[in-house]
């Protein structure tokens, strides 16, 4: 009850303010990203699908060998074979094609198990729940001179 009455307020101290480190943006350099093995590998397996005149569209397969490229990386045994060979030891490799196989057959599981929920039609209205909102608000900025204006069903 004594200190009621004191002065408890801050010291006047300096007018100067703390220095502040200085920020100049991100340092970048002007050249495009390097590109990793998952890429280079996306474009060759494009380039097969091309070049048998498969109709499937590049973000399809970049989809699905990045989802394959998930199952590979994970298996401990793939990835000790690749630290500890060559690539020429790792393409003649039966342990390895195994690898690559169970990988594949793991993504396309994976894919059907998707595809399944796909025919529940409380599982689609989810879907298209959410792909209203991410469709609308990725497009929202580009039409706010437009806002206001409805578009009717089809």
């Amino acid at each position: 009850p004594s200190a009621i009455n004191e002065d408890h307020s801050l010291s006047e101290g300096s007018s100067e303010g703390i220095k502040l480190p200085d920020y100049d943006g991100e340092h970048k350099s002007g050249l495009t990203p390097q590109r990793g093995p998952l890429d280079e590998a996306i474009d060759r397996v494009n380039e097969m699908f091309q070049a048998k005149g498969v109709d499937v569209s590049p973000e399809s397969v970049s989809g699905f060998i990045t989802t394959f490229w998930g199952f590979l990386d994970a298996n401990e045994e793939a990835v000790a074979m690749a630290k500890n060979n060559t690539v020429a030891q790792l393409k003649a490799s039966e342990g390895f094609g195994s690898a690559v196989g169970l990988a594949v057959l793991k993504t396309c599981q994976e894919s059907q198990e998707i595809q399944s929920y796909m025919t529940d039609p409380a599982f689609l209205g989810q879907i298209a729940d959410i792909a209203a909102d991410a469709l609308h608000a990725q497009h929202r900025a580009d039409s706010s001179s437009e806002a206001g204006t409805e578009v009717s069903e089809s």
